[in-house]
């Protein structure tokens, strides 16, 4: 492993810059700085962390975020501030036109690393066309009186990666890839129209454009609470509707990935009791096709979940 720190001259450095971008809003100091110690005790030390504020409009908030941020006194660290809020996209296209590292990657202010994340990642560049390297990840959801744990594999057995995101999305979040620079270029970033499946959509376009590497062990942890974007039902709805309208052309020849994202929908609004959602998304996965063992499964674990609830 490289040894440079940030007093290290540029120069005499072998291992690549890595720039990390955590985009923030509205998120208490105290979480944010378990997602920044996260970064700063990487044993990749060659990076820079690029901490961008979505919410300006709290002075409150931001000056005790900087104040915190002041008090590591890791020359590595730099705080961007918006103007106004902008949304997590655009934030996390602020990161990366501010940026300078030769692989880029994203930390949800709510989440953390493992140590070792980065540098077994940065590894796996052994080629120029490999866009991106991901990882597995642990999800903590809180309970009543504890977090439970679940392991999430990323990746896929089937030959293509594009096919495989037909269905669903197999790379995982913001958290997890490590992605090279000229790839985020080339794509011009995020999609600012999107309200969610922001990183779903960003999977699918890198796919197509280069290889995509995948380590199995899970090196991020996520918290996911009530306010998260992941449990949005609007945000979700919206966001799955223009990724279709989005990537319809790869859909007209996989009408059974097609009919399994519409059957997904159903489960989804059946368990939030949006029944009219459900009813259209049933007529939509029917139209598709017909004949389908989704049509029925997915109903029935939305009814499931919302039994549960």
């Amino acid at each position: 492993m490289c040894s440079c720190t940030i007093l290290t001259d540029e120069s005499m450095c072998t291992e690549p810059l890595i720039s990390v971008i955590i985009t923030t809003y509205k998120r208490q100091p105290e979480i944010l700085l378990r997602a920044v110690r996260s970064v700063l005790t990487q044993t990749h030390t060659h990076l820079e962390l690029l901490i961008v504020n979505d919410c300006p409009e709290d002075r409150a908030l931001a000056n005790a975020l900087q104040e915190a941020l002041n008090r590591i006194q890791d020359a590595r660290i730099r705080y961007i501030e918006h103007e106004k809020n902008g949304g997590a996209c655009k934030a996390r296209n602020t990161g990366i036109a501010q940026s300078k590292g030769e692989f880029v990657a994203f930390l949800d202010d709510d989440d953390e690393w493992m140590e070792r994340k980065l540098e077994k990642q940065v590894a796996l560049f052994t080629r120029e066309s490999i866009g991106a390297v991901s990882c597995d990840y642990c999800t903590f959801k809180p309970t009543k009186s504890k977090h439970t744990p679940r392991l999430t594999r990323t990746g896929t057995s089937k030959s293509s990666l594009v096919q495989a995101l037909l269905w669903k999305n197999c790379v995982g979040g913001c958290s997890e890839p490590l992605i090279r620079r000229s790839i985020l270029e080339k794509l011009g970033g995020f999609d600012e129209t999107l309200p969610a499946s922001q990183d779903y959509d960003m999977w699918m376009r890198i796919a197509q454009e280069s290889d995509v590497e995948f380590i199995h062990e899970p090196l991020v942890i996520h918290f996911y609470g009530d306010d998260s974007i992941t449990g949005n039902y609007n945000k979700k709805i919206k966001g799955f509707r223009i990724f279709q309208d989005k990537f319809s052309n790869l859909y007209r020849n996989n009408a059974e990935a097609l009919n399994f994202r519409y059957a997904n929908k159903i489960s989804l609004a059946i368990a939030n009791q949006r029944y009219s959602d459900a009813i259209g998304f049933l007529k939509k996965a029917l139209s598709v096709k017909p004949i389908s063992k989704y049509n029925i499964i997915e109903p029935l674990k939305g009814i499931i979940k919302l039994i549960k609830s």
